[in-house]
């Protein structure tokens, strides 16, 4: 920070503050510094591989990518583990393609959405009367509640989902011998 970036400083040496030090008060300039955006990283959309169809369809391409990495024998692991690294990348990126946009589940009940539109508009008019700021304290109360019940029925769906699915690695269906 420079000197010039202070404005209308004022010290207060009488100010009641419990202790020997000054009350200073002053109009600061801020330059804050533009935040470099992030990039984000593409995701795999590994989701199709619960579908049978696309699941063989990968594994018979990774079998193939495999085999071909077989017929370029090389003695060092570094150099195989790269070559095995890009033919699964390479695969999934044709195979399975990148997730599209965010595919949020709507946990928020209906009713609680109701709840959260009557309270913004009883917000704005809870100074009119007694009554309205009570009523606008009764919603904002009812909306927590109903938050927390939905977010944690949302969480118990969830986790039972999860748990119906059979969630399997590719790998345990695909054959990896290493026949040269």
């Amino acid at each position: 920070m420079l000197p010039t970036d202070a404005s209308d400083a004022l010290a207060f040496p009488s100010a009641d503050c419990g202790s020997d030090h000054q009350l200073v008060m002053a109009n600061i300039k801020l330059k804050l510094k533009v935040k470099a955006a992030i990039n984000k990283v593409k995701q795999i959309d590994v989701g199709k591989l619960q579908d049978d169809v696309t699941n063989s369809e990968f594994c018979t391409a990774v079998d193939k990518k495999w085999q071909e990495m077989l017929s370029h024998s090389t003695d060092d692991v570094e150099v195989f583990w790269k070559r095995f690294k890009v033919a699964i990348q390479e695969t999934s990126k044709e195979v399975l393609g990148f997730k599209t946009g965010q595919e949020r589940r709507e946990w928020l009940s209906d009713g609680t959405l109701e709840l959260m539109t009557q309270r913004i508009l009883y917000k704005s008019r809870r100074k009119e009367h007694p009554d309205m700021a009570k009523h606008h304290n009764y919603l904002c109360c009812m909306v927590k509640t109903r938050r927390s019940a939905d977010a944690d029925n949302g969480l118990d769906a969830f986790s039972c989902q999860s748990r119906s699915t059979n969630m399997v690695p590719f790998w345990v269906h695909c054959d990896f011998s290493l026949s040269m």
